[in-house]
């Protein structure tokens, strides 16, 4: 998991490998997952251009909230984007690795 958090937005990708995909689910990935948390506000304003829809994008948002992360054990984990106006899950995503 790679947290960033420099652009005033939201956006998370698939298991990403050298800009290619290598899994649409985030059970044992093989690829890092990428998270931009930058919607926590800023006097400038929220980034809300996008690119065309990329492969690799699971979800994004431009609207102002914060990170929850739950580490259950070593091998499970869950990830949630939380609306900072109302408390609500407005994205979400669990990570699990099988012990080897």
């Amino acid at each position: 998991l790679f947290l960033a958090g420099h652009l005033h937005n939201y956006e998370r990708s698939f298991p990403v490998f050298n800009g290619t995909v290598t899994a649409r689910t985030y059970q044992n990935p093989t690829a890092p997952v990428h998270v931009v948390v930058g919607n926590a506000g800023d006097d400038e304003g929220l980034t809300d251009s996008w690119m065309t829809q990329p492969d690799w994008r699971a979800a994004n948002t431009a609207t102002l909230g914060y990170a929850m992360l739950r580490f259950y054990n070593a091998t499970d984990m869950r990830f949630e984007m939380v609306l900072s106006e109302t408390g609500e899950v407005a994205d979400h995503f669990h990570i699990s690795k099988t012990h080897s």
